[in-house]
């Protein structure tokens, strides 16, 4: 068995390539080395890939195809790997324990993500101000800093945010809804 028939059998374990048998060769002819840098985007949402497999692969989250249902909340996936990571919700199992402090993760890599606090490590830098991260997530959100780009709008009053998260704080004012209590001070 070739390195390309290996990923290809590891890769299909997470249910990432289409549920219908198709044959190798096909699958082959997905999976890309990527000798040339290439970039492989998606016509939809234009999010960029390495790999024509991995493009493929995140065509998915496009069509309202959904296999993998929780038997508990009915909660639908398109991969089976995400299914699983899911369960660990309801079962309250944390699988994955950091060394040092004990912790415990759902997923290995919110583990790996916290590890790099015992490290103070930051791998993730910033290519515009040298800033370092933690965590990619962090680097991405600061990205929007140097292209004054902000991809999260209202579609009430059309304002727009860096980050998801603050989105959803401003739509409350469109709302009778108040999730925060505020203690007033008598200074």
């Amino acid at each position: 068995m070739d390195q390309t028939e290996d990923d290809l059998e590891k890769i299909s374990k997470c249910s990432e390539v289409n549920s219908a048998p198709l044959s190798l060769q096909v699958e082959k002819a997905k999976y890309n080395d990527n000798m040339n840098n290439e970039k492989f985007k998606c016509l939809i949402c234009n999010k960029s890939y390495s790999t024509k497999f991995s493009l493929y692969a995140h065509s998915n989250i496009h069509s309202n195809e959904t296999r993998f249902k929780c038997l508990v909340c009915s909660k639908s996936f398109t991969k089976k790997c995400h299914l699983t990571s899911h369960s660990y919700i309801h079962s309250n199992e944390k699988p994955f324990k950091c060394v040092l402090c004990n912790k415990a993760f759902i997923q290995k890599s919110h583990l790996t993500a916290h590890s790099y606090i015992h490290s103070n490590e930051k791998p993730f830098k910033c290519l515009v101000c040298n800033k370092a991260f933690i965590q990619k997530s962090h680097l991405t959100v600061h990205l929007y800093i140097h292209s004054n780009e902000k991809p999260f709008k209202c579609l009430l009053c059309n304002k727009a945010f860096t980050q998801k998260s603050h989105l959803t704080v401003h739509s409350y004012i469109h709302s009778n809804e108040r999730p925060f209590k505020f203690a007033i001070s008598n200074k």
